[in-house]
C-alpha cells in the first residue's frame, strides 16, 4: 500500500483538499476512488486511470460524465506519492 500525501504550500494552503472539496459529490467520490486505487497499485497503475508524463511525473485521469479532472503526482520515495496539483474541465459534447 502506498501513502498518498496531498500537497500543502509553505503557508499551509491545502491546494489538493480545496480542489477535491470543489468537485460535485459524485465526481468527488470518483476522484477518491481513483486516489485509493493509486494507493493500492502505486506505480503499477496505468491507463485508463493513470498516465506518465515524464521523469517521475504522472497524472490520474478522472472522468465523470462530461467532467474531466487531472491530478498530477510524483513519487517521493519508494512507497510515498505526493499529489501536487489538479485541474478540472468540461468536455465539449457538441456533435457535428
Amino acid at each position: 500500500m502506498w501513502e498518498i500525501e496531498l500537497y500543502k504550500t509553505k503557508d499551509g494552503k491545502e491546494v489538493m483538499v480545496e480542489f477535491l472539496d470543489s468537485l460535485p459529490k459524485k465526481h468527488k467520490a470518483k476522484a477518491f476512488w481513483e486516489i485509493d486505487l493509486l494507493a493500492e497499485q502505486g506505480r503499477e497503475l496505468r491507463e485508463p486511470y493513470a498516465k506518465h508524463l515524464e521523469d517521475e511525473i504522472w497524472y490520474l485521469r478522472i472522468k465523470f460524465s462530461s467532467d474531466i479532472s487531472r491530478v498530477f503526482y510524483f513519487q517521493c520515495d519508494r512507497f510515498k506519492t505526493t499529489a501536487f496539483q489538479a485541474v478540472s474541465f468540461k468536455r465539449n459534447l457538441t456533435h457535428r
